[in-house]
């Protein structure tokens, strides 16, 4: 049972998890007043205690709406529009204030997956901005052993679930174990999209600035996405869903060159140019391969597993960094993708450069613009994103390939911060959540520092047998070092990171020669492979 307080009276009553606020008053009489009943008129706002927000049912994007328009602040609710999930105070005057109860610890709840998820820079950074660290994690890899107890010494309240995945029962628990114990939470954050939608539902929970559930789930669907710009002149490619043999086949035989991936993806897990050598029955594999994978299965669940196909989209790949808050959308960065290996059944970004090589500063104010514009259509006023788009150097136009609602992987942090002189992403983005913070004003296409990175890509399947390092002509400012040997390669179709190395130079200084950095990359790591033993 959930305890349900009514302040002033000090009034406690005992509910049963799911009830509406509608039905507990129809039984009691706790003097709140309802009208419409259909969250229209207002007459049923009520205030919420700020430390046990999380006991009702998030509000939905039509309650967001009105509250908005009533300007009701993040601590009162139409309580005809909530159910109660947990224990939770309220009162029947909306502008009652509560008393403030033992002192409040504040801090971001992380949500880590298998112990990572650039946790530990979370934390660093919250710990920066004088905020204490909470971490909710599923349970890391046997590969990482002792992970467990080195989050929980790290952190300033740590959860490991004995699952391999989180699940959204789990967030939300934490949040209500976390504000029984006195702790406030100004937000929730979540590298690893397999549980951005749980980062939403839960910052929704605490009131806390992030985008609406659904919304975050529109974009992360790669069809709904690209159907929702289509329809709004901001692509000129199609998606179409493959739902089976005969739609599959209808595909193959269209004209033009098509590009298949999932409906929901990461890691470029099954992202290939689609040729007669593809089949029905190999992309249903694939399909199983990503539901079984151990790591990423969360996110190939239900459409997630589904497979699309968009007109290929040439050009030149960039993505844009962005922060946004309150509306304001600000590119802090852009990073030119100057390789990418088409392959086999993934595609594989290897090496950055930034800023971009390929496209003047006018072309690169157009896509800044172009993604504002694409930003409005959608609704996102909040958050930190990935964005990831192509210039076709023959028309000029600009199109996206994604819409990531997080912090871009391999060195897009570190290499951000090099070139702001400063702040990275993922400061960036917990100061969204935190008032009186400015957005960055800095001028993306003329940074502080260039940067180079290079992605190290492992073959499926393979054994490390050694490890060659040389720095040559130039040693990187950064590396990071992923498998040792001996390791076994998982044999899947997806990336396989084996490390990353970042370099950093003033301006003019790496994007004069790119092909230069590209063969000092190569040379700067080489991983040899021996017989897979038994």
């Amino acid at each position: 049972m959930s305890k349900l307080m009514i302040q002033p009276q000090e009034q406690e009553i005992e509910v049963s998890p799911g009830l509406s606020l509608v039905e507990v008053c129809e039984d009691r009489d706790l003097g709140v007043f309802f009208g419409c009943r259909q969250g229209a008129c207002g007459s049923c706002l009520i205030a919420v205690c700020p430390r046990s927000r999380a006991g009702l049912s998030a509000p939905t994007e039509d309650e967001r709406v009105f509250l908005d328009s009533l300007g009701a602040t993040e601590d009162q609710r139409l309580a005809c529009q909530c159910s109660v999930i947990g224990d939770v105070a309220i009162s029947a005057d909306p502008d009652h204030v509560f008393a403030a109860g033992r002192a409040t610890e504040e801090g971001f709840l992380f949500l880590s997956h298998r112990g990572l998820s650039f946790v530990d820079d979370l934390m660093a950074k919250a710990s920066a901005l004088g905020m204490k660290s909470y971490v909710l994690s599923s349970l890391p890899s046997e590969e990482t052993p002792g992970r467990a107890a080195a989050l929980i010494a790290a952190a300033d309240w740590c959860r490991v679930t004995p699952s391999d995945s989180l699940l959204l029962d789990d967030v939300l628990a934490a949040i209500r174990d976390l504000e029984a114990q006195g702790k406030r939470i100004v937000g929730c954050v979540s590298v690893w999209e397999g549980y951005r939608s749980w980062m939403a539902e839960a910052n929704h929970a605490l009131g806390a600035p992030d985008e609406a559930p659904e919304r975050i789930a529109r974009i992360l669907d790669k069809h709904e996405l690209r159907s929702r710009l289509y329809a709004a002149g901001l692509s000129h490619v199609r998606s179409e869903l493959i739902e089976d043999e005969a739609s599959f086949d209808r595909v193959l035989r269209a004209s033009g060159k098509r590009f298949v991936k999932p409906r929901r993806g990461l890691a470029s897990f099954g992202a290939f140019r689609l040729t007669d050598k593809i089949t029905y029955a190999r992309l249903q594999a694939l399909s199983q391969e990503m539901r079984s994978d151990t790591d990423y299965r969360e996110i190939f669940t239900g459409k997630g597993a589904q497979f699309i196909a968009e007109d290929y989209i040439g050009g030149v790949e960039m993505s844009f960094e962005v922060i946004a808050r309150e509306g304001a959308v600000r590119v802090v960065a852009i990073h030119e993708k100057v390789e990418v290996d088409e392959a086999g059944e993934t595609t594989l970004e290897t090496s950055c450069v930034s800023p971009p090589v390929s496209a003047d500063r006018a072309a690169l104010e157009e896509g800044e613009c172009f993604i504002g514009a694409c930003f409005a259509e959608l609704g996102l006023r909040t958050g930190c994103y990935h964005v990831e788009a192509k210039l076709d150097p023959r028309s000029g136009r600009w199109e996206i390939i994604e819409i990531n609602p997080r912090v871009g992987g391999a060195f897009i942090n570190a290499s951000t911060a090099a070139q702001l002189g400063g702040p990275c992403l993922l400061e960036l983005w917990l100061e969204t959540f935190l008032p009186g913070r400015a957005l960055p004003s800095n001028d993306p296409t003329r940074p502080i520092e260039e940067t180079f990175f290079r992605v190290y890509f492992g073959e499926p399947g393979r054994e490390i047998a050694r490890v060659d390092r040389s720095d040559g002509d130039r040693a990187p400012a950064t590396l990071r070092m992923m498998v040792s040997p001996g390791a076994r390669l998982p044999k899947s179709s997806r990336e396989i990171f084996l490390a990353q190395a970042l370099w950093r130079g003033r301006p003019g200084e790496l994007t004069r020669n790119v092909q230069e950095m590209i063969r000092i990359s190569k040379e700067a790591i080489r991983f040899q492979y021996q017989p897979v033993t038994v």
